[in-house]
């Protein structure tokens, strides 16, 4: 629906603006999640549910069908390229939000490989953080251990 088909054409001129940031929020993470999870060579159950939990907590609606479609649909190597456009469009603190989603994502299994670390690294600078903080923020992240609902504590 474009604003002109709006019956009600109050504040219209906000909505285009908010449909792309939702749009573009929505396909970021996405990639980003497809990104982590592929960055190992496996396909981790554990990290499944956490991207779908990860992409929810941002508030929007991601089911494990849609991550399973983007998984065979998305490449990787696009990471960068939807961080860059995201990450003038947030806060510094929603661009930590986004990254320590990341975070939580590659940790879901127990550990970080080294190539998950490369692409937390590249999405943290293509958000426009600077390397420090973004090392910050995977060591700090390191530090935690998360629970995601539905997950099997023994697993």
């Amino acid at each position: 629906m474009t604003t002109s088909d709006n019956a009600d054409n109050s504040n219209t001129t906000d909505k285009p603006a908010e449909a792309d940031f939702d749009e573009t929020l929505c396909s970021a993470m996405r990639h980003a999640m497809v990104a982590i999870i592929t960055a190992d060579q496996e396909l981790n159950q554990i990290e499944m549910h956490a991207a779908v939990v990860e992409v929810n907590r941002l508030g929007l609606d991601y089911s494990r069908a849609d991550l399973e479609r983007d998984l065979a649909d998305l490449e990787p190597g696009d990471l960068v390229s939807w961080m860059t456009q995201i990450g003038p469009m947030l806060s510094e603190a929603g661009r930590a939000t986004l990254l320590r989603g990341c975070i939580r994502v590659a940790l879901a299994d127990g550990h970080v490989h080294d190539m998950e670390t490369e692409r937390l690294n590249a999405a943290g600078q293509a958000l426009g953080m600077e390397p420090a903080y973004v090392r910050g923020v995977i060591d700090t992240a390191g530090e935690a251990r998360w629970s995601f609902p539905g997950e099997d504590p023994g697993a």
